[in-house]
């Protein structure tokens, strides 16, 4: 018996619950695609219309794009699941290879963010704003340290795991 009560006995009861297994992860890389691409049109919808050199958009996109991460990156990991468990190098590579690009979008993010900070300091003199201003500073500051980190370990992690896989 394996979890859940499925019977794996003989050889057809270990083929059908290897197939269920697989089309289950089919199915999470499906979704998992959903996730990333919905979070990614999200997360690019925030630089509509592009106004770089304009300080206060810049730091008002870059705040609201990073909210738009956590789906989309859930996607890309339910995706390097799925391809992890196909065994497909492939995929594993190409996720890998996304992952780092993304990692230093967000990295290259993270210094204009901190170049338009001295602008958003100014915000601090009115006490209505300056909490909320506060809280939106350090949250983005924290997104912008954790989401690369995860997202380079990710595509190590996914660089390593194609690397077993014999072609």
């Amino acid at each position: 018996m394996v979890g859940g009560g499925v019977a794996t006995s003989n050889s057809g009861s270990r083929s059908s619950y290897s197939a269920l297994v697989n089309a289950s992860f089919s199915l999470l890389g499906l979704l998992g695609f959903a996730l990333f691409v919905v979070g990614g049109v999200d997360f690019l919808l925030n630089f509509y219309p592009l106004r770089f050199g304009n300080p206060e958009w810049e730091f008002g996109t870059i705040t609201g794009a990073l909210n738009a991460i956590p789906s989309s990156l859930v996607g890309l990991v339910l995706l390097l699941v799925s391809a992890v468990i196909h065994e497909s190098a492939i995929r594993m590579r190409a996720l890998a290879v996304v992952l780092l690009a993304w990692a230093a979008f967000l990295l290259a993010m993270g210094v204009i963010y901190g170049l338009t900070l001295p602008l958003a300091a100014r915000g601090f003199a009115d006490p209505g704003v300056g909490l909320g201003l506060k809280r939106a500073i350090f949250r983005s500051a924290l997104q912008l340290a954790v989401y690369p980190a995860v997202m380079i370990w990710l595509a190590v992690r996914g660089f390593r795991q194609a690397s077993t896989i014999s072609v």
